[in-house]
């Protein structure tokens, strides 16, 4: 009886998983877009609200091709 438990146990203690695990990477960016409004204190005026850089972001990911992305970087506002 412990033998037919041990050889039945035997493929399962020898087997491994094999596959081979990549770390996910970010493609390489074929164009950065700068912020071009700013939010002091996190929120936007009234005025930057009325005008959406929706339009120019959306142009920018449509041009790319499918082996690389858009990357929208912000700005840093000095004072």
């Amino acid at each position: 009886m412990r033998l037919t438990v041990w050889l039945l146990a035997l493929p399962l203690l020898h087997a491994q998983d094999t596959r081979k695990v990549v770390e996910p990477q970010f493609p390489p960016a074929c164009e950065v877009l700068t912020a071009r409004l700013a939010a002091p204190g996190g929120a936007l005026s009234d005025a930057d609200e009325r005008r959406p850089d929706t339009e120019r972001l959306q142009k920018a990911i449509d041009r790319r091709d499918g082996a690389s992305g858009t990357q929208a970087k912000p700005t840093i506002w000095r004072r």
